[in-house]
This record gives C-alpha cells, structure tokens and sequence, in this order.
C-alpha cells in the first residue's frame, strides 16, 4: 500500500483543497484553511476504508460511521 497509499491521499487532499476553496469563496462555506480542512474531512474517512479493508465484516458499522462523520462535518463548517 505504501507509496500508492500517500499519492491517493495526495491526490484526494487536492481535490477536498479546491473543492472547498470554491464553496468558501461561494459563501456556502466558512472561510478557513482550506488544507487543514480537507484533511480534517479525508483523513477519518480514509482511516475507515483502511479499517474495512481489514475487517469486511463490519462493512455496515463502518459505512454508518462514515455518514455520521460526513454529516457532522456538514453541520460543523457549512452555513
């Protein structure tokens, strides 16, 4: 997983960064870092795929988590 692992979460911090760049400057976002924020947002998601990919079996807790996190998230930092 190694380096493949580092330019995926690379890669999908990028796209969080101007993702809510571009929802701050729409006003639909509260203006912060928006690196520290995309990382806030993917880090605990890609840290539960990684637990999923060690623990199918928990396939259902996992995703609920997931929506949760992404749902606090939401209420968190949006307007």
């Amino acid at each position: 997983m190694g380096s493949d692992s580092a330019i995926y979460n690379s890669t999908i911090t990028s796209l969080f960064i101007r993702i809510f760049a571009s929802l701050m400057n729409e006003g639909k976002l509260e203006p912060c870092d928006p690196e520290r924020l995309a990382q806030l947002y993917s880090a605990p998601i890609a840290l539960m795929i990684q637990l999923y990919d060690r623990e199918p079996e928990r396939k259902n807790e996992i995703m609920m988590e997931i929506v949760e996190h992404i749902v606090f998230f939401i209420k968190l930092f949006f307007k």
